[in-house]
């Protein structure tokens, strides 16, 4: 993976990004689902959400520009 994660020490379920470019995004974890929001706060793909942490992590690392 590109993109380094941190989870919420106060939330459980939602991790936010420490490298992305664009600014933070984050995942959060609904029913098993895995949501995706982009800097300004939009769900993407908000009709897919994907299965598991990884999958959403590799959605995201599609759109997004990281440093490394």
């Amino acid at each position: 993976m590109a993109s380094k994660w941190v989870e919420s020490e106060f939330t459980k379920g939602i991790w936010h990004s420490e490298n992305c470019v664009e600014g933070t995004v984050k995942i959060v974890e609904s029913d098993d689902e895995f949501m995706m929001v982009d800097p300004n706060g939009m769900v993407l793909d908000v009709a897919v959400p994907q299965p598991t942490f990884e999958d959403a992590v590799r959605r995201l690392e599609s759109v997004f520009t990281w440093n490394v």
